[in-house]
């Protein structure tokens, strides 16, 4: 296993922070999401599996596909598509 950085609002490359606007994720996202969904948001946009998520995030799987679907949920149609993102 190798050791990832934690997810972090923080720390966006360019790229992910392009993604975050695209989606209209801001600090009053239309969305109404958490900072930890903001944060699993980060790592969906970022092409990384439940699992990768929930390494990054100190957190269980369980709790990773949680927050994921929570995001499927909140965000409707604008969730981003993670297999055309892991295309990139």
């Amino acid at each position: 296993m190798t050791n990832q950085p934690a997810l972090s609002l923080d720390n966006l490359s360019e790229a992910e922070s392009k993604s975050l606007l695209a989606v209209g994720l801001t600090n009053e996202s239309k969305y109404g999401l958490t900072h930890r969904e903001k944060v699993a948001l980060v790592g969906v946009i970022a092409g990384m599996t439940n699992l990768e998520i929930a390494n990054a995030m100190f957190v269980a799987m369980d709790t990773a596909k949680n927050y994921v679907s929570t995001l499927r949920r909140k965000m409707g149609e604008d969730f981003p598509d993670r297999k055309a993102l892991r295309r990139r």
